[in-house]
This record gives C-alpha cells, structure tokens and sequence, in this order.
C-alpha cells in the first residue's frame, strides 16, 4: 500500500521514538559528548603548545563576522532531501543528499574559523596526501577509478573548536545528520546493533548519542583529485558544500556500493551529502578550481578533546582515555589520549607527541616521562611453544573488493601492511556456493554440526570416515580429527583421508571458478606456476582464551587461502592476525572475500562461544605453492592430515604446475604425472588391510606410507594400464592423460 501523507507522519514519529529510545550499553560509560572540552568553554582557555589562544580566536571571528544576506531565511526554509542513493546488494540507503542544508551565514563563519585557526595555530592544516595515509613508498593508481595517482585535501582541523566558538553551527549541523538518519532509515541499523550488542567502532549509533571524532574544513589545491577510502571507525560523515559546482570543474563526489557500483554527484552550493563514510569507500575525481568543503565525522563516542586530529582520533585510544578520565574522575581530565611510543620505532608514520593536559585541562605536549609499559596483549614464552593472544588488538580496515581483486591486509589507525603476504582477496560467487554443496552432498555440514554438539571428539583423536554421497552411489574416505593444538577449542577438521578424495574436492574447486583466485594470486606474487594440494575443512562453535597462535610453514612459500562458508550473524572478530613485531589485529570472516595467508604469518582464533545458540562457523582452508626444488622438502614437512602423506616428495613433484601457469587451470585440468609405488610387503599390507588398519589411527600413519597400494592411498586412474604394448617406453611425470582415455 503507498504510504500517504498520513502514514509518512506516522513512520516519522516512530522513527523518532524508536531513535530517542535505542541506546548502546556503552553510552552511560563514555559520558556526555562535551565532556572532554566544556570546560574550556567555561574558562575561556585554548591552550596550545603552552599558549592561550582562547582570545586570539575570538577577536579573529568579530573582526571577520560576515552580515548576515538578506534572502538567508528564504534559503533555509527551502532545505529538502533531492536525492538519496541505495545499495544494490543490501537494499540499504548509503547515502542522503539534502539541498540548502547550511545557512549562507553558517557557512562564511565556518570558513572565517578555519582561517582564524591556520592564522594562529597553523599547526593544525596539513597538505595530507592519501598515500602517506595508507604508509605507502610513493604514489600509486586508485583501484576504483582510475585515477593515475591517490590524490589527497588539504584539511584545517576544527574540532571541538567549532563547537566552542560556533555552537550554532553545531547545532544545524547536528539537524541535518537528524533529517538525513531519519530519511535514509538508519535506525534499523541503530536498533540491529544494539540487539546484536555492535561494538562502538562499528556501531551506527542515533544521532543524540554521537560525539565528533574530526571537524575538517577543506580545500584541494595541490592535489587533483582524492582517491577511494573509507573513514575507518566513523558512523556518519557529514559533508557541506562551500562552494558552488560552477566554482570549480570536474571534482565530482563519488560513492562505492557493495556491489562496487559508482554513483557520482556534484552537490550545489549550500547543500550536504550525509553517508555511512566508515562503511562505503569514496573520493572526489579530477578536479580544478575552488572546491571547498566542510566535512564533519561523526562517531559513537564523546567529541574528541582539543589538539586531536583525525591522525590518531582511533576507538583504542579514545576508550583508554574513557577509561582514565572515568577512573580518575578528574574535571577536567589530566589522563593522556596518545599511548606512549617507543623511541625506536623509526617506521613509525606519525611522530606522536606526548600530548597531556595542563592544570586547567587544556591541550599541551610537553615533553614527559616514558615508563608507561607497554600494554603488549601477545604472550610468548621463552621456549615459544605457548604462544597466544589475550585480546584487545586493532582492528583492520575492510575495503569493498572486486572477484579476484587482492589488497593488502591494513590495520585501520595507519593503514600499515601486516605482511607482504596477509592478504584480503574477492572470490567468485559461485564458489562459497559450490563447496557449500559439496560439504552437504557428503554430508560433512551434518556431521559437524554432531561432533560440536552432541558427540564431540576429544583433543588428539583422529577417526577415518567413509562418507556417503547423498546423491551420487559413491563414498568418499576422510579424516574427521581434532589436532592437539585445538585442545582449547571444539575445532574439527575434516581432511580427505586418499587422493580419490582430493581429486574430488580439486573438482569442486574447479566447479567455483577457484581458477579466478589462482589467477589473481598467481599474477600479485609474480609465481611461474601454482599447484593446489590440500583442501582441508575446519568447523568450531568454541574457542578458550590461550588458543595457540600458529604459522603454517615459515620458509615454505606455501599460501593457505581461507574461504568462509557459514558465519555467525553478529559475531565479534574470529581471527587475528601478527606482523614480525607483534602488533595484533583482529579480523572478522567474510561471506565471498576470501582471506590469503603465508606460511610465515602468525595467526590464529579469538575466543569465542557460539554453543548456546549451536551456531558455528565453517570454513575451507585451501593450500597452494609455487613447488619448486628449493621447497619442496620443507613443504610436505608441513602437514597435519594424513593425506598428502608427511614427506611424500614423489606424491608433490608430480603436482608441480597442474593447476596454474602456461595454461593450465582447474577447469581443465589434466591430473598429476605418473610416479611409481607400491606396497613394501605386499602379503603383510594386504593381510593389515582387510584387517581395517588402514583407517585405525593408531596405525594409520606407518600402514598409509608403507602399505599404499593396500591402503589405495593414491587414485589408481593415474597408474600405467596393467598391460601395455611392450614398444611404448613412458618414462616418470607424463601426465595421466597422455597415458589413459
């Protein structure tokens, strides 16, 4: 039924209720949005680097006060919504474009302040070029569009200034995220996450319990355009247009979706475009001319204190000094924002200073002492076999990915790489859907889900398990295991117990267009050829606090690609990740975005428990290398399944380059080369074999190496034909197919 007049007030009214009443738990704990500089407005004090500019700033904006344009009211009554742009895979209203949002006045004010504050605190404008942002060498092409370079703004930082000197303008700022929160529908988002207990930093709050994390005025000389971003913990991000689309030429606003669809706008002057920044990647194209801006970043914590920039306006930093202040219960609160830095760390992007408060609470950055400790949240003992996490890392910045598009994995306060080899990769659609089908055909989802909770298996047990396929009139032999290393954890494994085995999941991989991630991955690290040699799967509902953290195979070259096939709606963070320093940050699975780990990554699992709702988390962990002579040793010393046996060289250097490179892929794929086996006593193995020792975990290991072909340890359609004519000589590593049919 059309909503008329009518009903639209109705739905308004509940809106408003619904946001009046939806309150994150954690709003009572971080305090009123002012708290951090009211203060200041009290005392009529704005110390900077030990200077008062309180009355500089003042008598600046009186000097400068603009009258007021006669046809200012005529203007402001006009204020409408023109535009509101939706995403094409959730169906979610991203962003809200609202015409005439700022009040001709408002506006010269805002533009009088940011050049009151470049007069007298210049130190708060920087030229900030998007590279250096991402910690990157030099500069590079934007991914999204195009663009020869990243571009980057020149921003004057105004906040909490602006809402010291110009509380009117905060005021209508704060309005207009109201009109566009309720336009756009946010408070199904507002009422999602307070359900599902969302934590702040990603939590789309009612605009009454929003503070401001960045107030930004912003020009773009020097730089022609801004290049794709997101801005990281942000909720809502609120932009004012200073200057009219005639002003300047090109310059274009622009907004990715999920679906990665573009949508470009140039607003006029005066008018606003609010949108969800921390969750849609966006820029500005080429431009030239006076594109001037007024950008304000709204967050789910009080506003930022004053001498904050958005540099290391970061959810971390800001609940630790949450903590202090409430701690402490100073007012004004003398705790310091920014952790201490060690003096060595020369990579460091951003030389923080110490920045602390004086006695009046103002901003000052004297230098004092540095015998904080450090709050390391990774445990290593000195033999380094109990290695784990305790929690409370960063998070990492999530970029929209393309199919077969890769980006480094980048922690959201600088932006830094973890490692050149811990990456986010976009999958094909088909595949999630094809390895899905896969494990319900051979029923492995059912038997999860009867191992996590009914009949669990206990730590270090391993069982072989013909699983029938619920279709097909065949089975299929796998090793169902918990390794020793989950013993803080309910994870079961579910690795193919022959090659028959893994030539069946290689097929389902074949079927998922995996050949686009071999590709892409192939291409990223400039490999020569790839071969997939192991597709384990793991499901868990539990992990404890002190789960080891792991690398798969350090010096290996090995890849080990993470596919997600079920998630937990409204789960935390499931993984976490290390660079060679020890700085954590946890990362949460993605339906379709696949996660690319090298043998020397340090990772693991966060604690968690899923066993009350019996959710669980389901993922396929998919093996490759580049094998080479070099690594092929140190590869198969690297194994926790049975199948491909530990140490089976013969086995792997007959898989080198089968799937990847000088035409060959997984969908056409043509099998490995010949090797020759066979049992070592063939009676003994024969007579073991009938006996079921083949499959009894305590005997598995020594019967599946010595005992093969009893076992049918390998595929046999990759032997030679029993018979064959005794002119035809076929020497090692030809490939099956020249062989047989």
């Amino acid at each position: 039924m059309p909503a008329g007049p009518g009903r639209k007030i109705l739905l308004l009214l509940f809106t408003l209720l619904i946001s009046c009443t939806v309150r994150g738990a954690y709003r009572e704990e971080f305090g009123a949005r002012d708290r951090f500089w009211k203060h200041q407005v009290q005392a009529k004090t704005l110390v900077f680097e030990g200077v008062d500019h309180y009355q500089n700033i003042d008598r600046c904006l009186l000097e400068n006060k603009q009258e007021k344009t006669e046809n200012e009211e005529k203007e402001y009554a006009q204020r409408k919504i023109v535009n509101r742009i939706v995403d094409s895979l959730t169906g979610g209203v991203l962003l809200v474009e609202i015409e005439n949002a700022i009040r001709p006045e408002h506006a010269e004010s805002v533009k009088t302040l940011a050049f009151c504050i470049r007069k007298y605190i210049p130190s708060l404008t920087t030229s900030r070029s998007l590279f250096t942002e991402f910690s990157l060498e030099e500069d590079q092409s934007d991914d999204f569009t195009g663009e020869e370079t990243l571009g980057g703004n020149v921003p004057t930082f105004m906040a909490p200034v602006i809402s010291i000197f110009l509380p009117e303008v905060v005021q209508e700022m704060q309005e207009i995220l109201e009109m566009a929160y309720v336009a756009a529908g946010w408070v199904a988002n507002t009422i999602k996450d307070d359900i599902l207990n969302t934590i702040p930093s990603e939590a789309i709050p009612a605009p009454k319990d929003v503070g401001i994390r960045t107030s930004e005025h912003l020009t773009y000389k020097n730089f022609p355009s801004l290049g794709s971003h997101d801005d990281g913990a942000t909720s809502f991000t609120v932009n004012f247009a200073l200057a009219g689309p005639e002003e300047y030429k090109g310059g274009e606003f622009f907004i990715i979706d999920e679906e990665s669809n573009k949508y470009h706008m140039k607003p006029n002057k005066y008018s606003c475009l609010v949108f969800l920044g921390g969750k849609y990647f966006h820029g500005v194209t080429t431009n030239s001319g006076n594109r001037e801006m007024f950008s304000t970043e709204y967050w789910a914590y009080p506003d930022t204190p004053f001498g904050i920039t958005l540099n290391n306006a970061e959810p971390r930093f800001m609940e630790d000094y949450i903590k202090a202040c409430n701690d402490s219960g100073e007012i004004p609160c003398k705790a310091k924002f920014l952790p201490e830095i060690e003096e060595d760390s020369e990579d460091s992007e951003y030389d923080y200073d110490d920045y602390n408060y004086d006695d009046d609470g103002d901003f000052d950055n004297e230098d004092e002492d540095e015998d904080s400790e450090d709050a390391d949240e990774y445990h290593n003992d000195d033999d380094g076999e109990d290695d784990y996490y305790k929690g409370g890392a960063e998070r990492f910045r999530l970029t929209p990915l393309k199919q077969g598009q890769m980006h480094p994995i980048r922690w959201g306060s600088d932006r830094k790489m973890v490692s050149d080899h811990a990456l986010r990769i976009g999958l094909p659609a088909e595949l999630r859907k094809e390895l899905r089908k896969f494990m319900e055909d051979y029923g492995i989802v059912d038997a999860a889900r009867h191992h996590l909770f009914s009949e669990s298996l206990e730590a270090h047990s391993v069982t072989f398990r013909e699983l029938k396929h619920k279709k097909k009139m065949q089975s299929n032999l796998f090793q169902i295991h918990r390794p020793g290393m989950y013993d803080m954890s309910d994870n079961i494994w579910f690795d193919p117990g022959n090659e028959v085995t893994h030539e069946e999941e290689l097929a389902a991989l074949g079927r998922g267009n995996f050949d686009l991630v071999l590709d892409a991955i192939g291409n990223y690290f400039g490999f020569k050829n790839l071969t997939v040699y192991g597709m384990g799967i793991f499901a868990l509902s539990q992990c404890n606090v002190g789960a080891p953290l792991h690398t798969d195979g350090e010096g290996t070259g090995l890849i080990n690609v993470l596919v997600a096939i079920e998630l937990v709606d409204g789960a935390d963070p499931e993984f976490v990740i290390s660079d060679e320093n020890g700085r954590f940050g946890e990362f949460k699975y993605e339906h379709d975005v696949g996660l690319v780990i090298g043998g020397d990554v340090l990772h693991g699992t966060i604690a968690h428990d899923y066993r009350e709702s019996q959710s669980m988390r389901l993922v396929a962990s998919i093996y490759i290398a580049e094998v080479t002579d070099r690594n092929v040793n140190s590869i198969m010393a690297e194994s926790s399944s049975m199948f491909p046996l530990k140490g089976d060289i013969d086995w792997m250097n007959a898989q080198r380059g089968r799937h990847w490179g000088n035409g060959s892929t997984l969908a056409n794929d043509k099998g490995r080369a010949y090797f020759d086996y066979d049992d070592g006593d063939y009676d003994l193995c024969e007579r073991a074999a009938m006996n079921g020792w083949c499959t009894i975990s305590k005997y598995a290991t020594n019967m599946l190496w010595n005992c093969p072909r009893s076992c049918n340890v390998y595929d046999p359609k990759f032997d030679y034909p029993e018979t064959m004519p005794e002119d035809i000589a076929l020497p090692e590593g030809i490939p099956h197919h020249s062989l047989q049919a």
